[in-house]
């Protein structure tokens, strides 16, 4: 995945709180643009991986669904790059939303931590 960027819940004193699969995909059916993976998740190299949890985003620019959101106990993570470091693209947009709906943050590789910005603005 490279660099990554997790949507994560946090305590105040600092520790992990564990976002349960159930919320995060109650978060993701009252969430336009986005919607669970059904079945298995296609890798590159045409390797195959049953992930529950991960989920894909409609891109506007062409019209289709592209995976975007890996699950792992606890926490949703996708790739960073442009599409997330620019807030006010849809896919900025969308993260930011979801981060809010959970009450989470948005968590870097290294622990720094992402602005969510206005999250309650929806995506495109």
């Amino acid at each position: 995945m490279g660099y990554a960027i997790h949507i994560e819940r946090h305590h105040p004193d600092g520790r992990r709180i564990p976002i349960p699969l159930a919320e995060w995909e109650e978060a993701l059916a009252e969430t336009d643009d986005v919607r669970l993976i059904e079945g298995k998740v296609e890798l590159r190299h045409g390797i195959e991986l049953d992930n529950p949890g991960a989920a894909e985003f409609l891109d506007h620019a062409d019209g289709a669904w592209k995976p975007a959101f890996h699950w792992s106990p606890g926490r949703a993570s996708f790739g960073a790059g442009d599409a997330f470091e620019d807030a006010g693209s849809g896919f900025g947009k969308l993260v930011r939303v979801l981060a809010a709906k959970l009450g989470a943050r948005l968590v870097g590789d290294e622990g720094e931590f992402y602005d969510c910005g206005d999250a309650r603005a929806k995506p495109d």
